[in-house]
């Protein structure tokens, strides 16, 4: 079976995807979810949710401030490399937050690598093909390796494959492959 096609939305049209914007354009969303094709946002410029790309490369899109209304601003601001100074993400300010493949160490103030797989992982994130959670012992958090498929677990990110389901029996949830349908 095949789509549709249709033309791509021009500037100011309603959007559900970025995909349905034509060009470099890309679907903005409102503080009430309702999508308009325009230009993405540029460094300084403000965006509507925090995560939306920007049009600059190293620059991201997070929450700066309280609105008025006690609502977030965002607004594009510039992310730092490895060693350089960062606010951490959960704070709003208009510092900048870490690029992919680094966390902003609290402690520091400053980008440190992600811990990588048997490494303390303080701030719960960890490096590609690793995850963060307390170990058997319940001590402090630290990476772990995820489960092969079969393996009981409580979360997607546990899974090697990335899928964690109920095993279909009323049991657990365990990892499983990722199925693709072919039509």
């Amino acid at each position: 079976m095949g789509g549709i096609c249709r033309l791509a939305a021009a500037t100011g049209a309603a959007c559900e995807l970025d995909a349905d914007c034509g060009g470099a354009l890309a679907c903005r969303f409102d503080l009430d979810g309702n999508g308009t094709c325009g230009a993405a946002p540029t460094a300084g410029q403000a965006c509507f949710v925090a995560g939306e790309p920007c049009a600059d490369l190293g620059t991201w899109c997070r929450t700066v401030g309280i609105g008025k209304a006690g609502g977030g601003v965002a607004a594009c601001v510039r992310t730092a490399a490895l060693g350089e100074a960062c606010s951490p993400q959960d704070v709003v300010s208009a510092g900048p937050i870490c690029r992919a493949g680094t966390t902003c160490s609290g402690a520091a103030g400053v980008c440190i690598a992600l811990p990588p797989v048997g490494a303390a992982c303080p701030d719960h994130a960890c490096a590609p093909g690793g995850y963060c959670a307390t170990d058997a012992t319940g001590a402090s958090p630290v990476c772990l390796a995820p489960h092969l498929h079969g393996t009981a677990c409580r979360a997607d990110a546990e899974c090697a494959a990335g899928t964690c389901a109920n095993d279909g029996h009323g049991g657990s949830s365990v990892c499983t492959a990722v199925t693709t349908c072919a039509h």
